[in-house]
């Protein structure tokens, strides 16, 4: 566990970190400030585990400070007060931001135990907790990834193929059918249209829509001839492109497009923030 002290008076700040080490020999003592600039930069530069606090600092109050790390999103370590301004009040504002302490001076060794043992378990709990939601959410991503890999074919005759996306090389529509052509050279004759594919795939960000009648998975183009808008598949067939689709495919798989969503650590470190909080 890393900690941080936030103590204008260097002669307790030095007797606190006494104590931690005689009584925690593992914590690691990052960094002391005594004024509130500092305490911000430290807090910013090594994203303590814990925080000791006195109230009163130079330039500042600890209050002001957790309302600075709080805007900044940098609030995430469990809170001890330890403080001579030991007023109601004040106790009742340390317990806002969730306080695990409020340790009065002159600083009683017990009490200060006792109250890093319970930062201990907590962060313990916590962190069983958030390995378990993190293996939880893997799971959930791999049978995710499984499922959207998988797609249904409804057939003619009223049948129903499960195919992989993967080995779907492109759909064409072709009369009163439409015709799913595979990777292994099969072609399952559909009931459904092409727009009902158009619609099924247009969240995987593969397949192109390149004319009226075809609907491409990339995985399976070779080479796209801008000028005359033919794609070249890796099976040997060529699909001419319309103006207007094929220029709407090249710039799609021209640009690097970044996705929105959180990836997994991400979320992680979102539900970490939230259970200390």
């Amino acid at each position: 566990m890393t900690a941080a002290i936030i103590e204008d008076s260097l002669p307790v700040a030095e007797l606190l970190q006494h104590h931690l080490r005689e009584s925690f020999p593992d914590m690691k003592i990052a960094g002391v400030a005594d004024c509130l600039p500092d305490a911000v930069e430290l807090v910013r530069e090594i994203r303590p585990d814990l925080l000791f606090l006195d109230i009163q600092i130079k330039q500042g109050t600890s209050f002001s400070l957790l309302n600075t790390l709080e805007s900044q999103r940098l609030l995430n370590a469990h809170l001890i007060f330890v403080t001579g301004h030991g007023s109601k009040e004040n106790v009742q504002r340390a317990m806002r931001y969730a306080a695990l302490d409020f340790i009065e001076k002159p600083i009683n060794p017990d009490q200060l135990r006792s109250a890093v043992e319970r930062a201990c378990r907590k962060d313990q709990d916590q962190q069983a907790i958030i390995e378990k939601l993190g293996l939880m959410m893997e799971l959930l991503e791999r049978r995710g990834q499984r499922l959207r890999s998988v797609m249904s074919v409804p057939l003619l005759h009223g049948d129903m193929e499960m195919v992989h996306k993967d080995k779907v090389v492109y759909i064409e529509s072709k009369g009163p059918a439409t015709i799913v052509h595979l990777e292994d050279g099969q072609r399952l004759a559909s009931s459904q249209n092409l727009k009902y594919y158009e619609h099924l795939l247009s969240g995987e960000g593969g397949f192109h829509r390149i004319s009226r009648s075809h609907l491409v998975n990339e995985l399976h183009i070779q080479r796209y001839t801008s000028g005359e808008k033919y794609l070249i598949l890796r099976n040997g067939e060529q699909l001419q492109a319309s103006r207007r689709r094929g220029a709407d495919f090249y710039r799609d798989v021209s640009g690097a497009l970044i996705s929105d969503r959180p990836s997994l650590k991400q979320l992680i470190d979102k539900i970490q923030h939230m259970l200390r909080r």
